[in-house]
């Protein structure tokens, strides 16, 4: 038996974030640190982009290499932050050891 769909146009949210994009004139800066901080893997690398992930997308993050760091960046957004749920307080509090252990502070 064939459901029919009803089209209504009413607003509906993403299931999940998939990824966020990132410009950089640095990229193996931001890639050290995103690995560190998120404990993401590296899957793609290449002289202009590089992907991360964890869980069960193909990849979480990517960051793009700026031609150079003054490379016109007009018309384009900046980012002030992000922010992920950890599973549990205990692993939010681990994560911020972790990383306190490796100079890295949350500002």
């Amino acid at each position: 038996m064939s459901s029919k769909r009803r089209l209504t146009g009413a607003p509906v949210s993403p299931a999940h974030m998939a990824h966020i994009v990132l410009r950089t004139p640095d990229k193996n800066a931001l890639l050290d640190w995103y690995g560190k901080v998120l404990g993401a893997d590296l899957v793609y690398e290449d002289n202009l982009l590089v992907f991360i992930t964890f869980g069960n997308e193909h990849h979480r993050l990517a960051v793009v290499q700026m031609k150079s760091p003054l490379e016109s960046t007009a018309g384009i957004s900046t980012v002030d932050h992000f922010a992920y749920t950890m599973g549990s307080l205990e692993d939010l509090l681990n994560t911020y050891l972790r990383l306190k252990a490796e100079g890295i502070m949350p500002t």
